[in-house]
């Protein structure tokens, strides 16, 4: 088994007899968790998703 770690982001590469992103901690969705609470941020899970499929 051969372990990659993604350069400057939360994922690894798992090859053996398939490959296998895995990828942990992206906080999806968290924009609108805090937005429910009165917190307003730009949303940045367009870019973090866009970022993960490049």
């Amino acid at each position: 088994m051969r372990l990659h770690f993604i350069e400057n982001g939360p994922a690894l590469l798992v090859e053996r007899d398939r490959r296998v992103l895995v990828i942990a901690d992206l906080h999806m969705g968290i924009e609108s968790g805090l937005k429910r609470h009165g917190v307003h941020v730009a949303s940045r899970s367009a870019a973090r998703r866009d970022r993960v499929l490049a």
